[in-house]
């Protein structure tokens, strides 16, 4: 068998000669010195992964927050838009039902010229029920009372319709009722069309007058009427 005992203690005999020392610390001051860079490595890679990870989070955060702030103006401004566009489709619809209405009024005036002509008078007039009708389903509780108003007049004009198809002449020389029959129906037609143009407070302050202006025609009749309304109102409501 080889002997292995001659070289080893020729390698404790270097190592624990000075020059073995010296070599050994050196060595061991090498090893210590690389694993406490490895620490101090470490340490710093934890940290810069962490102050990364804290950095990414409130980025993140950030993003989210804008993105957040952005998603809320464009659903407000959407939600805006459609609002605009459900009250401008209402305004739509209202103007054409009263294009309607008054085109219906003046049929009604056409069918009281005939003599006798109680069917249709009666049928236009139920048009108008109709559509008045309709224009109330595109409005505020807060302008039911001008539908209401608007379906008075109405009634006032077709029975009045029915009163001149039937009665060419029934008032006296001084109170011709056909024309002053005209004179309200044209009335209404101005203040329905201004009721169309008109904002909410216009559209109330339409709506008391053409009721003052009916209750003057039930209380007072058809002369008091011309006197007392057709001149201020004829010309259009402000």
């Amino acid at each position: 068998m080889m002997n292995v005992w001659g070289p080893l203690g020729d390698l404790w005999i270097a190592m624990t000669s000075d020059v073995g020392i010296e070599t050994l610390k050196t060595l061991f001051d090498g090893i210590l010195g690389a694993s406490v860079g490895a620490f101090v490595a470490v340490i710093v890679l934890k940290r810069t992964l962490r102050e990364q990870r804290r950095g990414l989070a409130v980025q993140l955060e950030a993003q989210e927050s804008h993105l957040s702030r952005q998603l809320k103006v464009q659903e407000e401004a959407l939600a805006e838009e459609l609002q605009a566009q459900r009250t401008e489709n209402t305004l739509q619809r209202q103007r054409d039902v009263a294009a309607e209405i008054i085109g219906l009024l003046m049929e009604l005036h056409a069918a009281s010229r005939l003599p006798n002509n109680g069917p249709a008078v009666n049928t236009v007039g139920n048009s108008l029920i109709v559509n008045v009708t309709r224009l109330r389903l595109d409005c505020r509780a807060s302008e039911e009372s001008f539908c209401n108003i608007l379906l008075d007049w109405v009634d006032h004009l077709t029975r009045c319709a029915l009163r001149i198809s039937g009665e060419p002449k029934p008032w006296t020389e001084e109170e011709d009722f056909t024309e002053v029959t005209q004179m309200q129906r044209s009335h209404v037609i101005n203040l329905l069309t201004d009721w169309c143009r008109g904002e909410h407070e216009s559209r109330m302050n339409i709506a008391e007058v053409m009721e003052s202006s009916l209750k003057v025609e039930k209380e007072l009749g058809g002369r008091a009427w011309r006197l007392q309304v057709a001149r201020q109102t004829l010309a259009g409501v402000e």
